[in-house]
Order: C-alpha cells, then structure tokens, then sequence
C-alpha cells in the first residue's frame, strides 16, 4: 500500500523498532518512500529481514500460490511469532 498501516504500527511500536512494507507496485513504494515511510519493492524473498510480526492486507486474492506464500511468511518470521 501507501504506508498507511506502517504508519499506525509505528506510532504503536518501541522507537526503536524497524518496522518495513513490502509492495510490488513501484508507484506506491516511491509515495511511501518519498513520506519516509520505509517499503520495499517486490516480494518476500531470500532477502528478506526475519521478522517478529508480519501482516498482509488485501493480497489473498491477487495470490497465484497461496501455500508457497504462506511458507514464504513461516521463513521470514521468527519462531512462535505472528502473522495477522
């Protein structure tokens, strides 16, 4: 998205909490960049940070495969954290 949810986690969170979006569409990272809301573009991938939360909004129905994406978030969230 355009960091909105980013944006809410982050006035939640510790200050010194990394808190990252990861959006496939180039027009949305760069407003959300540009508001110095950090998101990266593409995909979950090899280099994605392992992290203590993971959230998606609004992706399961543009999902071509949805088990290969659900092992994609087991891989990059550490053990017994939470996917929302």
């Amino acid at each position: 998205g355009y960091g909105e949810m980013i944006q809410a986690i982050r006035s939640l969170s510790n200050a010194n909490s990394r808190i990252i979006g990861i959006e496939p569409m180039k027009e949305k990272v760069d407003f959300a960049n540009k508001k110095g809301i950090e998101v990266i573009e593409g995909f979950i991938s090899e280099d994605t940070p392992i992290c203590d939360f993971a959230s998606a909004i609004n992706i399961f129905s543009h999902l071509y495969d949805f088990d290969a994406f659900l092992q994609d978030v087991r891989r990059i969230l550490k053990e017994k954290e939470n996917f929302y």
